[in-house]
């Protein structure tokens, strides 16, 4: 990598870490170029900014639609959702090391209604493994409170 290519590559990091500060303070729709540029000693112009924050948001958006499509094209078999530690844990670590990014994604859903569609497939998807396991506990549950009636019952 030359010079160039290094102070443009740590420029990029440090523009995304005080973008991250920003939207942590103020929120996605609230955030500013000026906003996130204003801590740097050396500012980059606000359209090449523009045009990284904009192509930010597209790569997110199809990284959301690929994952929905993976995850279309792979179905799991219920069998491998009893365990539910796992998936727990995995769950619990996007949400809190991303909570930043997850709530910058509402905050676009906001105001991109197709991205809005987009975002709510994918939390369909998200979620039914969790319905199917949900579903199958309440079965359960059903299933041994009438056995545990029929014998106090007679």
């Amino acid at each position: 990598m030359t010079t160039r290519q290094e102070k443009a590559a740590q420029t990029r990091r440090d523009l995304l870490a005080a973008a991250q500060v920003v939207f942590e303070r103020k929120g996605y729709l609230n955030a500013t170029i000026t906003d996130i540029t204003t801590p740097r000693l050396a500012r980059p112009r606000a359209r090449s900014t523009t045009i990284s924050t904009a192509r930010k948001r597209c790569s997110s958006r199809s990284r959301a639609t690929s994952a929905t499509t993976r995850m279309h094209s792979s179905p799991r078999p219920r069998d491998d959702l009893r365990d539910l530690g796992p998936h727990l844990a995995v769950f619990w670590q996007l949400q809190s090391r991303h909570r930043t990014v997850m709530a910058a994604l509402r905050d676009a859903a906001l105001v991109d209604p197709a991205f809005a569609q987009r975002m709510h497939d994918f939390g369909i998807e998200q979620m039914k493994p969790w319905a199917e396991l949900l579903t199958a506990l309440a079965e359960g549950i059903a299933a041994l409170t009438r056995f545990v009636e029929r014998g106090l019952l007679g």
